[in-house]
């Protein structure tokens, strides 16, 4: 509905001009008239072009807010999400319930994975609003006890966690929670002299369990 009213807004704004420099152009030589079509003609194309990008950072937008609702909408995942912030202040414990449990929060963000890997989305439109969410979760000793050491089942996350690690510190970005940091965990990342991180597939122990 919002790109139809935007094309035909457009439409009207270059019938506007069009028909104001016809208007015009019966004042002018040839010359300025042929000017007048083609400035008339440029316009009207970057101004599609402009709309045309303005509705793609928009939907993009929407979907981001959709993903956002999914997430805060599931009740495991909120479960999980607010004993992850009781932990930032106290010392928050998880049991193999709470380790069964974490199944949803992984699924979110293995599709997460999915769709940055298929370019619909990228770490650009998603760090601001899920990066808190994400490493909260993966820089957690209970997470990583539960879920992550699980490499087989759970590749995607650690892949995740891999790509959007690296991201952040390119960006320069501040570490969230480090004190915990899955980066840390077991051997499993090769640390960089660039500051970057790469899986290290042979040293990790390749485990696999009912996480998930």
């Amino acid at each position: 509905m919002r790109s139809s009213k935007s094309i035909t807004v457009i439409i009207v704004v270059i019938l506007t001009i069009a028909l104001v420099s016809v208007i015009m152009s019966q004042n002018f030589s040839e010359k300025v008239n042929n000017l007048i079509t083609i400035v008339t003609a440029v316009f009207g194309f970057l101004a599609i072009i402009y709309q045309l990008r303005m509705d793609h950072k928009i939907k993009k937008a929407e979907f981001i807010y959709s993903l956002n609702e999914t997430f805060t909408s599931d009740d495991e995942i909120t479960y999980i999400y607010m004993k992850l912030k009781r932990s930032r202040d106290m010392d928050e414990t998880f049991d193999d319930e709470d380790g069964r449990r974490m199944g949803n929060y992984i699924m979110f963000f293995m599709i997460l994975n999915n769709l940055i890997k298929q370019d619909l989305v990228d770490f650009k439109m998603i760090d601001a609003i899920f990066s808190n969410k994400f490493f909260l979760f993966c820089n957690n000793k209970y997470v990583q006890k539960y879920q992550l050491e699980y490499t087989e089942i759970n590749f995607d996350i650690i892949e995740l966690f891999q790509n959007w690690y690296n991201y952040r510190q390119k960006k320069k970005s501040a570490e969230l929670y480090p004190g915990e940091s899955f980066k840390n965990y077991k051997n499993f990342f090769i640390w960089k002299k660039n500051g970057q991180i790469v899986f290290n597939k042979e040293q990790a122990n390749i485990t696999y369990g009912a996480g998930s």
